[in-house]
């Protein structure tokens, strides 16, 4: 559907809402003004689809515009030329003729070239915070008619290398660009050099848009280098899809080399933006760090000159190995103690550090005869030298890793790579925008992996205590003013900027800390009706308790416990997935932990089974899988993460993998913090009536409050989209003004006397209206096992995964249980609560057949083994009704619940063993060696060779359910040693150890 837009004809796929024409009407105007624009509009709203149409039809109808008014222009001037001389149009420039007409011709063939020159120049910088909201983005573009378009990702070696050497070589980042490097350089890298050869082949020129999966796939299919294929592809691209560091941190943008000339630059989620420029534009650097980088300079020398001595290049099968001298090495050693020095004899640094104006740091460096004039000289050196050590590394001759020359490098290239006026100018500069924070170094606790191969837990680890002398220091070079980082961009002579989220405002003080000239602004409503949202602040738990995560609150027993009753209550009467959001991981550890001892972890797992968000990404990936596909099953499912998190800024949970959101608590910086000190103070400094800063306190509530709104933003993803919004802290009542204008208007006034019951109330009347009379979502999602064969689950192991749970939730609830969870609610002492159960009873009608079924029905209770014994005529209960009455009606069973299964992993739960608490308390050995030798004396040959079988064959699969299944027989038969049982637990993944936890407390019972 073609749609006018100030003259620009958009393709779009539907006629849009009005805030999505205003919102493509603000797009367009900025870029046909050159201008820049900073645009809010609520997630939901179709925000990244109006961006990416809009910005896609004003670039093809710009560069049709240009080349028809150039060719039309160019054909007239030609013709005239050519009647003039009486020549062939197809005479070749200046070929014979007069110096005047030559110049013409000259002039003409300048004209069409500054044509091409800017049609080939002007693309689409889209750029998000994460590669998964990129990709999103890519998604979406593809299901537009605009999937002609030449796009394409650019990625991190850590995603697009596929050198099985560098796999498995390099460890860590920098050192995978280095090695890369290296083997580039010597020609040592065969899917390099098929790159060229690949960008003709069908499988680029039949995909207009690729993604970082499609790049991977590409390269191992035609054996060519995803890395270097993505940056070709690049130059001739119609939009280029990357992280926003690779834009507004200087070192990125110099090594992506990408062109930015009069592209339209996207920074999308721009919410984060300030901090993105701040960090970019901010280095660390420890007494540590540079001691280490001495001693690697050391290694190096001594290296050089033993093979120096023996006739020996350093490595013999590539000459050029090495660009530097022994005496190039001795003298950026000078520079390093000299720096060492310099840092040791800061005075008066205490155990809460001392502050110094930002242009210290060129003191400190100028000092170690680092200067401005020397820094690009110092830096190609170290750049040298670490791509000598990858080498090294990689072929075995030693094993330095050159972490210090690292940290040297990105403190120097900070400090001067950004300078833009000379050394005088750029301090003073600096002054304002910079502080220099020294603080002691703490004695960090290295490993020691003489012994160790791995670190999954396997092999034992002994830490040792690092040596620092006692004027040992951590300088903290940090940047306050966004505007440095941003100016990046503005330097770069580009069309326009694009700042969008749902989360900006107030924008005001965005704009004047990027300090970013904007003519264009937007603050679009949500998209969403009354009907689709329902948002409470709840500041008491079901127990009365008040719920306020305050750092003074958070080792109260209650108040725990409260949150945990909240929870589970929210849990009984939300369909589907619910998140849950807290403001750190030391919280929802703490939590977690204390739940698990106090069984309240079991009571809300019973409602719905608990996912928690790990940090690795490989488990990341696994443990949403495992949620989405446990959601579609008839309770749904529990996902608790933490605000500023990849849950809850990244991540998509439309429809029923999230219907309802609770955020405990506010995510606030620590107060005392230096650095956020530091950042009050420049506002404080800095602000006035013409730039409109904030006030400290004020950027101090945002930054926690944006971050709610941003989790907030993750329930209600389009326009048929519903859900609840739960802000469980009673510090919302202070601070909902920095909540997001669609949430505000759907706040209540607080209540004078809070009560739990009436919140139910409204729960169940929410989602019993939204899920009658909102549109169905596209995919099918069923509450009965007998119907979750129309679910569309995409791999096997998914598949496998799902049928496992259904096997064992033998779980059909009745119509008196419908919106419960069939787990004891006696732990809730709230006379609301019971009242609302009963209101519930009388007054909720069935929402499905199972639901439906009449009160007095025939049920079989397949759990009362007793009256098996006594007498199978009793396995039948009958209604009260005659047999008369229902001759004529159809028969009803219900299938009684068992108690003692439920969907933990799914693992079926069996009856609790008791064991003695000396028994079950007898700590094992911590060291590896130790702890297999006492298994190995605990059980039987051909039982400890299973043990040992089944927990190698965990390590290599991660399925927990498999390794329960396989280890818990074992140790039934062997309850004295239930302890080894425990000593298993370390080499869990995370998320499973919580799983083995809530398992051990189900199976054992301790007296």
């Amino acid at each position: 559907m073609l749609i006018d837009i100030n003259g620009i004809q958009v393709n779009f796929p539907f006629e849009p809402y009005t805030l999505q024409r205003d919102y493509m009407t603000k797009v367009i105007e900025a870029l046909d003004n050159q201008q820049n624009a900073v645009l809010e509009s609520p997630t939901g709203t179709g925000k990244t689809l109006c961006l990416l149409t809009s910005t896609i039809a004003w670039m093809l109808k710009k560069r049709d515009d240009i080349s028809g008014n150039y060719k039309q222009e160019y054909q007239k001037q030609v013709q005239a030329v050519t009647n003039k001389l009486d020549i062939p149009q197809q005479l070749p420039s200046n070929f014979g003729l007069p110096s005047d007409e030559s110049d013409i011709w000259n002039a003409l063939n300048s004209d069409q070239n500054k044509c091409n020159n800017w049609m080939s120049k002007t693309k689409i910088i889209y750029t998000s915070r994460t590669h998964s909201q990129l990709a999103q983005a890519m998604k979406e573009l593809k299901m537009t008619e605009y999937n002609h378009v030449k796009g394409v990702a650019l990625g991190s070696r850590d995603q697009l290398c596929i050198n099985e050497d560098v796999l498995k070589e390099a460890s860590t980042s920098a050192e995978k660009i280095h090695l890369c490097r290296a083997k580039v350089k010597a020609k040592q890298c065969v899917y390099h050099s098929r790159v060229e050869k690949t960008l003709e082949s069908h499988e680029v020129k039949n995909e207009a848009i690729m993604d970082i999966e499609d790049l991977v796939k590409v390269g191992k299919g035609c054996k060519a280098c995803p890395y270097y294929l993505s940056k070709q592809l690049s130059n001739d691209a119609d939009i280029v899809f990357l992280p926003y560091n690779y834009v507004l941190d200087p070192k990125f943008l110099k090594n992506s080399k990408l062109t930015l000339e009069k592209s339209v630059v996207i920074l999308d989620e721009a919410h984060n933006v300030e901090k993105v420029c701040q960090d970019a534009a901010s280095a660390q650097i420890a007494s540590s760090d540079i001691a280490t980088c001495a001693e690697d300079l050391t290694a190096i020398m001594k290296q050089l000159q033993k093979n120096e001595d023996a006739g020996l290049s350093f490595m013999e099968d590539d000459e050029e190995s090495h660009d530097f001298t022994v005496e190039d090495c001795a003298k950026l050693k000078e520079m390093v103690l000299a720096l060492e020095q310099q840092i040791d004899e800061i005075p008066q640094v205490t155990t809460k550090g001392r502050t110094f104006p930002g242009g210290k740091i060129f003191e400190i460096l100028i000092n170690a005869q680092i200067t401005q004039e020397t820094f690009n000289s110092v830096l190609a050196l170290i750049g040298s030298l670490l791509e000598f050590l990858t080498k090294a590394g990689a072929g075995k001759i030693f094993a330095r890793k050159g972490y210090g020359l690292v940290k040297l490098e990105e403190l120097l290239n900070t400090v001067y790579g950004s300078m833009t006026q000379d050394l005088k100018g750029w301090k003073e500069t600096t002054e304002k925008g910079y502080r220099l924070h020294v603080e002691l170094e703490e004695p960090k606790k290295k490993k020691n992996f003489a012994n160790s191969s791995t670190s999954d837990g396997w092999l034992s680890t002994k830490t040792i205590q690092s040596t620092l002398n006692n004027n040992a220091k951590v300088l903290n070079y940090w940047c306050f003013n966004p505007g440095f980082g941003m100016s990046n961009l503005l330097n770069r002579n580009v069309h326009s900027i694009i700042l969008t989220s749902g989360t900006l405002a107030p924008l005001k003080p965005l704009v004047s800390e990027l300090a970013l000239p904007v003519k264009c602004q937007l603050e679009n409503p949500h998209i969403i009706k009354p009907n689709q949202i329902l948002a409470r602040i709840i500041s008491q738990g079901p127990d009365g308790n008040i719920l306020n995560a305050n750092f003074q609150n958070r080792d109260n027993p209650k108040y725990i416990h409260s949150l945990g009753l909240t929870i589970k209550t929210i849990a009984q009467f939300t369909p589907n997935g619910l998140l849950v959001f807290f403001p750190s991981y030391t919280l929802m550890n703490k939590t977690q932990e204390v739940w698990n001892e106090t069984r309240m972890w079991q009571a809300i797992n019973d409602v719905k089974p608990i996912f928690t968000e790990p940090r690795k990404k490989e488990e990341f990936d696994e443990c949403m899988a495992e949620y989405y596909n446990a959601v579609k099953v008839s309770k749904g499912a529990i996902f608790m993460a933490v605000l500023r998190g990849k849950v809850s800024e990244g991540l998509d949970f439309k429809d029923q993998n999230g219907r309802a959101v609770i955020i405990i608590g506010l995510p606030f910086a620590p107060y005392m913090d230096p650095r956020v000190v530091l950042k009050k103070e420049y506002l404080q400094i800095n602000r006035n009536q013409v730039n409109q800063l904030q006030d400290p306190q004020s950027w101090y509530n945002m930054d926690a409050t944006r971050a709610v709104n941003q989790a907030i933003g993750r329930v209600i993803r389009h326009k048929d989209d519903y859900g609840a919004i739960f802000l469980c802290d009673q510090r919302f009542n202070t601070y909902k003004n920095g909540l997001s204008r669609w949430v505000q208007e759907h706040l209540k006034q607080p209540q004078q006397k809070f009560s739990f019951g009436p919140i139910i109330k409204e729960i169940v009347k929410f989602f019993r209206n939204a899920g009658d009379s909102l549109p169905k979502p596209n995919e099918t999602f069923k509450t009965d096992q007998w119907q979750l064969k129309t679910i569309k689950i995409e791999d096997q192991k998914s598949k496998e995964k799902l049928n496992n749970i259904l096997k064992r939730q033998i779980k059909i609830e009745n119509s008196n249980e419908m919106y419960g969870s069939g787990s004891n609610n006696s732990n809730q002492s709230s006379i609301d609560y019971e009242a609302m159960k009963s209101f519930i009873k009388k007054e909720e009608k069935p929402k499905n057949f199972f639901s439906g079924l009449s009160k007095d029905v025939s049920t079989i209770d397949f759990n009362n083994t007793g009256v098996v014994a006594s007498s199978s005529q009793n396995l039948l209960k009958t209604s009260p009704q005659s047999v008369e009455e229902n001759a004529s009606k159809r028969r009803k069973f219900v299938i009684v619940p068992n108690n003692k299964t439920s969907l933990v992993g799914s693992v079926m739960i069996n009856e609790p063993v008791t064991v003695r608490k000396e028994i079950y308390e007898q700590e094992v050995p911590v060291d590896r060696s130790d702890f297999l030798n006492s298994m190995k004396r605990a059980f039987l040959p051909a039982q400890y060779k299973l043990l040992l079988e089944k927990v190698s064959n965990y390590t290599d699969k991660k399925n927990f359910e498999e390794f329960w299944n396989d280890v818990m027989p074992i140790f039934k038969q062997h309850v004295d040693h239930i302890c080894i049982l425990r000593g298993l637990r370390r080499f869990l993944i995370p998320n499973h150890k919580i799983l083995f936890d809530s398992q051990m407390s189900k199976h054992f019972i301790v007296v």
